[in-house]
C-alpha cells in the first residue's frame, strides 16, 4: 500500500502539469488519503488536460524506474514534521523537496539574500563586513548558488563558520553553474542543499523564478544586496512583499544601473539596510 509521501513523490515525475495543477492534486491526496496503489492514479478524474496528461504519463513505463530511484533519495514532503512552517505559507509551496546535508538547518532562523550575478566590489565588501554579525546572531544564510551575490553569500557564511542553505534551480545531481560545483559540494557537507526538482533535471529558464519563491519562503526577511531594474532580484523582492515578508535593501549609487532596481525598491518603501544589525532588528 502506498503512503501519502509515495503519492506526493510520484507527482514530481508527472510532466506537462503546471505548478498549480500539481499542488491542487497534492492537496487532494492530503485531504482524501493515499491511494492503495499507483494503478489507481489514472482513475483520478480531474477532467480535461490534467487528467489526459496524468493518463498519458502513466502509460509510459519509464516512470516506474524513475520512481524507484526517487524512493532512494533523501527528501521530505509538505506532510512531514520537518517541513518549515514559514514555507507552507507561500503560494503553491513545494509538495516535495529533495535535500543533501544538515536538514536541521530548516528549523533555524534564516535570512534570505538575493542580488546581481554581476556583483559590484562595493556590495562584495558590504556583505563580507556584515556576515560575522549575522553568523554570531545564529542566522542561517539562504541564497540560490548562482554567480555573484549568491555564491559570495554562501562562501562568506562558510568562511565565518556559519551555516548556509542553497536552493537550487536544478536537480541535486546537477552542478549549475558548472563553476560552482566545488561550492555546491561544500554546502552539501557543511550546510544544506535543497531542490524541488528531481535529482537529474538540468537547468531550464522557467525553473529559476520557481526556485526563488522557496528562497523567499524560507525566511521572514529578504535582503536585496544589489539589483538592476526588472531583474530577478526585484521580482523576488516583490514576491516577498506579496508573501508578507520584510524586505531590506542595500542602498547603491545613483550613478550606476547596477543598483537602479535596488534604489527603486527603497523609493517604494523597502527597509534601508545601513548596517548588519538593521536587518536583524
Amino acid at each position: 500500500m502506498l503512503t501519502i509521501n509515495d503519492s506526493l513523490l510520484w507527482l514530481q515525475l508527472v510532466p506537462y502539469l503546471t505548478l498549480w495543477e500539481k499542488y491542487r492534486l497534492g492537496q487532494d491526496l492530503l485531504v482524501h488519503g493515499p491511494l492503495d496503489d499507483l494503478d489507481q492514479l489514472p482513475a483520478l478524474d480531474y477532467g480535461g488536460k490534467v487528467y489526459d496528461q496524468i493518463l498519458k504519463w502513466f502509460r509510459c513505463s519509464r516512470w516506474r524506474t524513475q520512481f524507484a530511484h526517487l524512493q532512494d533519495c533523501d527528501y521530505f514532503t509538505i506532510n512531514d514534521p520537518c517541513y518549515p512552517a514559514l514555507l507552507k505559507t507561500i503560494y503553491c509551496p513545494p509538495l516535495v523537496i529533495f535535500y543533501a546535508g544538515a536538514i536541521n538547518l530548516l528549523q533555524t532562523p534564516c535570512l534570505s539574500v538575493v542580488g546581481s550575478r554581476e556583483m559590484s566590489f562595493y556590495v562584495k565588501c558590504v556583505l563580507a563586513e556584515w556576515m560575522p554579525t549575522w553568523v554570531s546572531a545564529g542566522m542561517t544564510l539562504v541564497s540560490g548558488n548562482a554567480y555573484g551575490v549568491d555564491s559570495w553569500v554562501h562562501e562568506q557564511a562558510l568562511q565565518c563558520q556559519g551555516k548556509t542553505i542553497a536552493v537550487l534551480g536544478t536537480g541535486l545531481d546537477r552542478h549549475y553553474p558548472p563553476a560552482n560545483a566545488l561550492l555546491q559540494r561544500q554546502i552539501a557537507r557543511e550546510g544544506l542543499l535543497l531542490s524541488e526538482f528531481v535529482p537529474w533535471l538540468g537547468p531550464n529558464k522557467a525553473q529559476f523564478p520557481q526556485r526563488n519563491r522557496i528562497i523567499v519562503g524560507l525566511s521572514a526577511k529578504l535582503l536585496v544586496a544589489e539589483a538592476k531594474k526588472r531583474s530577478g532580484s526585484t521580482l523576488s523582492a516583490n514576491l516577498a512583499l506579496d508573501e508578507n515578508r520584510q524586505v531590506f535593501v542595500v542602498p547603491g549609487s545613483v550613478l550606476t544601473s547596477q543598483a537602479a532596481g535596488s534604489n527603486d525598491l527603497l523609493a517604494e518603501g523597502a527597509g534601508v539596510a545601513v548596517n548588519a544589525q538593521a536587518v536583524l532588528d
